[in-house]
């Protein structure tokens, strides 16, 4: 009786090993470089989104005679927001218009703004602890503000853009500080009073707040 040869195509357990292997090795080589795309990603579209915002804020001052928003409510009172999530007290326990949220600011800005998806880092959640419903953007109170007697502001009631003599170093608006420290390569984006949006790393501190009423 004759016996047929017949020829198998598949892979033995040892090749189909070495592949399996070969793939592992390929994936933890590329997933590291695909992480930092998508981290790139995210950091090239939050500075953007920040000078939107920052070039919306220009429009809207120059639409009102050269003069910020001023105390625009509602803004959060301390039993409405929890305590910090290292459990450090507040800065300014006593200050009842939690004068970091940018929230209040859409409404007013909205205007200006044609996509929503500008006022939201893509790193971070878009509800964030102490910001109200509709950003996750940090603003400048001692510019938009104003209302609470700290040495910073340059004086009581609205700001206007003559009140900022150095405007590349004034802050507007900023990643979530409490939440976004080291948030884009060890550090945060911002957009200043001058329109330009910039990276920042991460150090002790907020917003640039240098002396107003010198030059």
């Amino acid at each position: 009786m004759l016996w047929l040869k017949v020829k198998r195509n598949g892979f033995t357990l040892i090749e189909l090993l070495i592949v399996l292997a070969l793939v592992a090795i390929l994936a933890a080589i590329l997933m590291p470089a695909f992480a930092q795309a998508r981290a790139k990603a995210r950091y090239t579209a939050c500075l953007s989104n920040l000078r939107q915002l920052g070039m919306a804020m220009a429009l809207y001052v120059s639409d009102h005679d050269g003069t910020y928003p001023y105390d625009v409510r509602p803004r959060f009172t301390p039993p409405y927001f929890p305590p910090l999530a290292d459990g450090l007290p507040r800065e300014f326990p006593h200050d009842r218009s939690n004068r970091w949220d940018g929230a209040p600011m859409v409404r007013i800005l909205s205007p200006y703004v044609r996509d929503k998806h500008v006022w939201y880092c893509m790193s971070l959640d878009q509800q964030v602890l102490e910001n109200g419903l509709g950003t996750n953007y940090q603003v400048n109170a001692f510019v938009v503000v104003n209302s609470i007697n700290e040495p910073q502001r340059p004086h009581g009631g609205p700001v206007r853009e003559s009140d900022i003599l150095n405007p590349p170093r004034i802050k507007i608006f900023q990643d979530h500080w409490n939440r976004g420290v080291g948030l884009h390569h060890g550090g945060a984006n911002y957009v200043c009073a001058d329109g330009h949006a910039k990276w920042q790393r991460t150090q002790l501190g907020g917003f640039i707040v240098a002396r107003w009423w010198t030059p």
